[in-house]
């Protein structure tokens, strides 16, 4: 096997890698693995982002914590 075969073998392999894990989609967590969530998230952003936010909290007439809450339910699954 020359170096272009073997080049064209890991090529399909991978292929069928991604397909094989798109078909099965993402792992389930382990037991327990959630459990520790408490609901408390800290991000670091760009202060152009953080203000960003904070202009459309204000505009929007609820807390930045309650808009970025609402912005993660509606686009983050």
């Amino acid at each position: 096997m020359d170096l272009n075969d073997a080049l064209e073998a890991a090529e399909e392999l991978r292929e069928a890698w991604i397909e094989e894990g798109l078909r099965l989609g993402p792992p389930a967590p382990e037991p327990g693995e959630l459990e520790s969530c408490h609901g408390a998230l800290t991000l670091r952003i760009p202060v152009s982002l953080h203000r960003k936010l904070k202009y459309k909290a204000k505009r929007e007439g609820v807390s930045l914590n309650q808009y970025a809450s609402y912005v993660l339910s509606a686009y983050g699954g």
